[in-house]
């Protein structure tokens, strides 16, 4: 019999997308799954589209928060504790699913052990479910040709030459991984999390990625990705970062040191002039408690870029 497949539906206000991502769930062609509907206290109709899903035979929990968890991954970490699967497939509320979704993705997974998370190209599509380009293109810059076929690796391989420079796992929705490899959450994380989720994982297991795109990875107004909000664009890469950290004791010393160099070179990019003038920016967010910021400017770049490095270990 096929192993049983938790599929995790994590949803705040996404009740204009909802109907065609439950529906790409529950018509998929692999037989033996569970789904698990969560809701973060959403302040449109989302519920009530999430009730009439409540008693289908494959629901096996609806959970909704009274009061929003502040992180998505919180709603991860939930939805893996009750699930009962040996796989695990957060489809996220916004995208949706070809119906061979699970029965594709989750074969490395079926035919060899050592796999632990297997993944799918996407097609990026718009509101109205338009299809907009294969998103390959966010992989170009590292390799143009490497993403076009199918392949198996090392995870701690993965990480260190691809993951390491960004996550090259772009949507959560078209991973399928075991649940026994996660232990750890990133639960204080908003924006990268689910980056951070991968190279936490990936280490201990191989991977394998499948070139048909399978997934619709959605492109909204409202995605995190899409924000022009300068605090969160501070907030992503502080937790790019920290992201980055994790595998710090296997990568080469100088090539760790330019890559953190270059995410502080862009969260300086992304501050107006005013903020450095004026101090308008917490010194706690990239230096030390005891540096007043209106010294920042006068220090040299490298003095800057170690204060934040060790701020943020």
């Amino acid at each position: 019999m096929n192993p049983l497949i938790s599929i995790i539906i994590p949803n705040y206000n996404h009740a204009l997308f909802l109907k065609k991502r439950l529906e790409s769930v529950y018509n998929q062609t692999y037989p033996h799954f569970e789904v698990i509907l969560l809701d973060d206290a959403s302040t449109d109709n989302s519920i009530e589209i999430l009730n009439t899903y409540k008693s289908h035979p494959k629901t096996a929990h609806l959970i909704v928060n009274t009061q929003n968890s502040g992180s998505p991954f919180k709603q991860w970490q939930k939805g893996i504790e009750v699930a009962n699967g040996e796989l695990i497939w957060i489809a996220e509320s916004d995208d949706y699913a070809a119906p061979n979704f699970l029965e594709q993705v989750a074969q490395p997974l079926l035919i060899n052990k050592e796999i632990g998370l297997a993944y799918c190209q996407s097609v990026v599509v718009d509101e109205n479910n338009q299809e907009l380009y294969i998103n390959t293109k966010w992989t170009d810059d590292l390799d143009k040709n490497r993403w076009l076929t199918n392949y198996a690796n090392n995870g701690l391989n993965e990480c260190k030459n691809y993951l390491f420079y960004k996550c090259t796992i772009p949507n959560a929705s078209a991973v399928v991984f075991r649940k026994s490899l996660a232990s750890k959450f990133p639960t204080s994380f908003k924006m990268a999390g689910d980056w951070w989720f991968w190279m936490n994982l990936l280490p201990n297991t191989h991977i394998a990625y499948i070139k048909d795109s399978l997934n619709y990875f959605r492109t909204h107004a409202n995605t995190t990705r899409m924000s022009g909000n300068l605090t969160k664009k501070k907030l992503r890469l502080i937790e790019e970062v920290k992201v980055v950290s994790l595998i710090k004791n296997q990568i080469n010393n100088r090539i760790y040191l330019k890559k953190i160099e270059k995410v502080y070179a862009n969260y300086l990019r992304i501050l107006p002039l005013k903020m450095l003038l004026f101090n308008s920016i917490k010194p706690y967010q990239f230096t030390d408690n005891s540096l007043n910021y209106s010294k920042i400017v006068f220090l040299s770049f490298n003095e800057l870029f170690y204060r934040f490095n060790k701020k943020i270990k």
